[in-house]
């Protein structure tokens, strides 16, 4: 079976809680029509989405980020963020997702590192020449963001 990005992303999250345990909270926004950009849009016209999955491990809170490329518009890494201010959360991840489409679906680094204490980036595994993810690729990706939340 095979999987476009975004579905491999939402398997990739059962995994994480099937393997290891953990408990999320996921919440799926549209990417915010900004003027003069389109990218908010993908190429079928259709609003592109942004997953945002909040967790706790070892009492510490994480917030994994992953922007719909099943269009294949792009190439946009998995964000596993550390949060410094959870109270401006809110406000900071609607300027996030504006910057997003600003940038033409790139990660606004410079503002990340002003509101995450932390970074990760995580590539997808590997598209075969359909565009699709292979999903035994999938528990290898859940592997690495295990990993990731120990550094």
């Amino acid at each position: 079976l095979y999987l476009d990005r975004f579905s491999a992303f939402m398997q990739m999250r059962y995994k994480l809680e099937e393997k290891y345990g953990m408990q999320y909270s996921l919440t799926l926004k549209i990417l915010p029509e900004v003027e003069g950009f389109t990218k908010h849009l993908k190429t079928d016209g259709n609003p592109r989405c942004i997953a945002e999955v909040h967790f706790l491990h070892q009492g510490q809170h994480f917030i994994l980020l992953e922007v719909d490329t099943s269009d294949n518009a792009t190439r946009l890494s998995t964000q596993l963020l550390t949060i410094k201010d959870m109270n401006s959360w809110e406000e900071n991840y609607e300027k996030l997702r504006k910057f997003v489409v600003q940038k033409t679906l790139n990660w606004p680094h410079g503002f990340i590192k002003k509101i995450a204490i932390q970074q990760v980036r995580f590539n997808h595994p590997s598209i075969d020449g359909g565009k699709k993810v292979a999903i035994e690729d999938i528990e290898n990706w859940a592997n690495r963001i295990y990993v990731g939340l120990s550094k």
